[in-house]
């Protein structure tokens, strides 16, 4: 088991953790020094984390610069660090009614809607704001407009994608260019009873040929500049976006028009915000 640490100043940390989980984080330890903040996530596999670092950095090169660069240090852990790991991971409400835990916790009581999830240091575990921002803002809009389907991009471990389906639709389709995401996605609609309705792959977002009235996408401000005419394509109606910094919507809001659609919905969450924005014209090809 090995630990990456990234020291920040204190003033670049939420910008930092949030591109740390866009470039596949499973999970942040935030560790407090006196003239920094040090982000720590684990993992069994030292090339992992390093192309987590490598990753991170280019998501950083993509935005303005830093108050100081951020330094690295990878270490090795005890052989039993990892069932620690995994025995701190607790459940994470998602909604007002939705609980995300892993597979190993106890069902939380009547009344209560659970997402299960095995267990991976590579994906995320609903912790972040903009999980949370995404999965109260598709199921309201499932809930409204029930048998539809959605297609979350950047889908990870399948997360958003599986909210729509408990919330009432049809049919989820979920890509990321990550395999390892697909197969864990996979693996977590099997694990919740939603396999059925489910379908991951690493498909790239244009060649996915179809609308869908519902996209939702929560990764990286730069990303989602770099894909807005492909996300605007496969936008039959609404498409809600996150991963965003406050100070990032005017950008993305911007890149969205150009590309179409409308915005129509600004939330916020702690520093971080969701855009909702809708289609002006119906298309073709509706799944």
């Amino acid at each position: 088991m090995q630990k990456l640490s990234i020291r920040v100043d204190p003033a670049d940390s939420d910008l930092v953790s949030g591109c740390l989980f866009e470039a596949g984080a499973g999970g942040i330890e935030e560790q407090s020094e006196t003239e920094a903040t040090v982000l720590v996530t684990y993992g069994d596999d030292p090339n992992e984390l390093d192309q987590l670092r490598r990753r991170l950095g280019e998501l950083l090169e993509a935005l303005p610069p830093l108050v100081r660069p951020p330094s690295f240090e990878l270490t090795d852990l005890d052989p039993n660090f990892g069932q620690a790991w995994l025995d701190y991971l607790k459940p994470e409400w998602l909604t007002s009614s939705l609980v995300i835990q892993p597979v190993s916790s106890p069902d939380p009581g009547p009344g209560v809607q659970v997402l299960r999830y095995h267990p991976e240091l590579a994906f995320g575990t609903g912790g972040h704001a903009t999980t949370r921002l995404a999965a109260r803002a598709v199921q309201a809009w499932v809930q409204a407009r029930p048998g539809e389907a959605l297609l979350d991009v950047g889908t990870g471990n399948g997360v958003l994608a599986m909210v729509g389906l408990l919330a009432g639709a049809r049919e989820a389709v979920g890509v990321d260019i990550d395999e390892n995401a697909v197969r864990a996605a996979n693996a977590n609609a099997a694990l919740n009873g939603l396999a059925d309705r489910a379908r991951f792959s690493a498909l790239p977002l244009a060649a996915l040929g179809a609308s869908f009235p519902l996209v939702v996408a929560n990764i990286d401000a730069p990303t989602l500049a770099a894909l807005s005419t492909p996300l605007a394509r496969c936008t039959e109606e609404t498409l809600l976006v996150t991963g965003l910094l406050a100070e990032q919507c005017a950008e993305i809001e911007a890149s969205f028009a150009s590309a179409g659609l409308e915005l129509r919905e600004r939330q916020g969450l702690d520093d971080w915000c969701l855009l909702r924005f809708e289609a002006a014209l119906t298309k073709p090809d509706r799944l």
